[in-house]
């Protein structure tokens, strides 16, 4: 909660949150609150235990909130398959992103192979970072929403979150330059 709240006073835009829990945390909660109403958006993996995160007694923490700022993140592997550890649901899960077997660093200076929606997490985090990196002035909203609906609907993601779809960063780029072309043009002609 003080990592966030630290991010929110730094004027920090996007946070990754690659941890969660089966805790409800009413603290945490309001914390997520807070961050929302400093347009900031946060980017938090689904959890690896296979559960359906959407019935009653399976909810992951803080994906399962459904606060607006939230971007809850899968894990599927070759040909959009979820991977088995992978939590879904068609309510509390937005979307899906590579997260199997992942090259990423290892303690004691190694590198080696990882899975899990946390990896997931991070091509969603990179994602929304670069379209800010455009210099782009969305709200976080808006930016949430370009990169869920510019996902790649697969029929096997289908129900296993609410875009059915897998993150495309190509789209959610172009449709961001093309967003930003048309907002910089109205300015111009005001």
């Amino acid at each position: 909660m003080e990592a966030i709240k630290f991010t929110i006073n730094a004027g920090v835009k996007i946070i990754n949150y690659s941890s969660g829990g089966s805790g409800k945390s009413k603290l945490e909660s309001e914390v997520i609150k807070l961050a929302h109403k400093n347009n900031v958006l946060l980017i938090a993996a689904a959890g690896n235990f296979g559960e359906n995160i959407d019935k009653s007694g399976l909810e992951y923490y803080p994906a399962s909130y459904g606060h607006k700022n939230i971007i809850s993140v899968i894990n599927h592997g070759p040909q959009y398959k979820l991977h088995k550890t992978s939590n879904y649901g068609s309510i509390n899960a937005d979307i899906s992103a590579p997260g199997t077997q992942i090259l990423g660093a290892l303690p004691n200076n190694r590198f080696g192979t990882l899975t899990g929606t946390s990896q997931s997490t991070a091509y969603v985090t990179a994602t929304a970072a670069a379209i800010k990196g455009l210099g782009t002035n969305f709200g976080h909203i808006k930016l949430k929403n370009i990169i869920l609906e510019t996902s790649d609907k697969q029929p096997k993601l289908r129900a296993k979150c609410s875009s059915s779809g897998s993150l495309n960063i190509h789209n959610a780029f172009t449709r961001a330059r093309n967003a930003q072309k048309r907002n910089f043009a109205s300015a111009i002609s005001n």
